[in-house]
């Protein structure tokens, strides 16, 4: 497999045509920009203008081709079915909403050659794990920035939680783990525990991300990582907001 991030081939799909990216200069980026405005839909007025706009910005998010955000919208959108089935009971809906975007999503990885190749991802996980296997300083301390994380002309890259540990070592991952899952605790809490609706957003945009985590150098990307360190600050206040 060839690694083609950051190359031509990461920025255009199989017919040769650009991936939609706007001013982020990074599709991905641009893609898990709009999650937070789904996030912020699901509490807002269903109005018919801010149902035309979630329509428009769904199909920017399909130009965006971005398969880690697809995967936060559809977990986004399992959260906004479930919130209707728990006050209205309407099951129909959920099941409708959950099994029409999984089909919708997996037809449209199916009809692109490039974005369903995940071979290179899992060659980079490799690259990975044995350079954090070839010293103990690397384990425990993290690999040294002058020290590249490359081999056959692959670049390590799409597993924000994998590169965290590569650059800080086990021992300040544990503490960045840690902060992590105690957020995303706090933020399930906030969904289902409290009805201030000014912070319910930033918690389900915070709960989307976590698929892009695993699937891409999340929280190297602007201003993504701005929102994001928005979100927590709004999650850890919580209802004192």
């Amino acid at each position: 497999e060839t690694d083609i991030t950051n190359s031509d081939l990461y920025f255009t799909n199989s017919d040769g045509q650009y991936r939609l990216m706007s001013i982020f200069m990074n599709p991905n980026s641009f893609a898990y920009y709009l999650l937070l405005f789904f996030s912020i839909y699901i509490y807002s007025n269903k109005t018919i203008l801010n149902s035309f706009l979630f329509l428009i910005i769904v199909y920017v998010l399909f130009l965006t081709e971005s398969r880690s955000a697809l995967l936060g919208l559809l977990l986004i959108l399992l959260i906004y079915s479930y919130k209707i089935f728990k006050q209205n009971k309407q099951l129909t809906i959920l099941t409708i909403c959950s099994i029409g975007l999984i089909f919708l999503t997996i037809f449209l990885l199916s009809t692109n050659p490039i974005l369903i190749n995940y071979d290179i991802r899992f060659e980079k996980i490799s690259i990975a794990i044995e350079y954090i296997g070839s010293s103990i300083f690397f384990f425990l301390t993290g690999i040294p920035k002058d020290i590249a994380i490359i081999k056959n002309n692959i670049s390590f890259s799409d597993n924000m939680f994998l590169y965290m540990f590569l650059k800080m070592g086990l021992f300040s991952f544990s503490f960045f783990l840690f902060g992590y899952i105690y957020t995303l605790i706090k933020a399930i809490r906030i969904l289902n525990l409290t009805n201030n609706i000014a912070i319910k957003p930033y918690a389900i945009f915070f709960i989307s991300t976590l698929f892009p985590m695993f699937f891409s150098n999340l929280l190297l990307f602007s201003p993504v990582y701005i929102l994001i360190a928005l979100s927590i600050g709004v999650i850890i206040k919580g209802d004192s907001i």
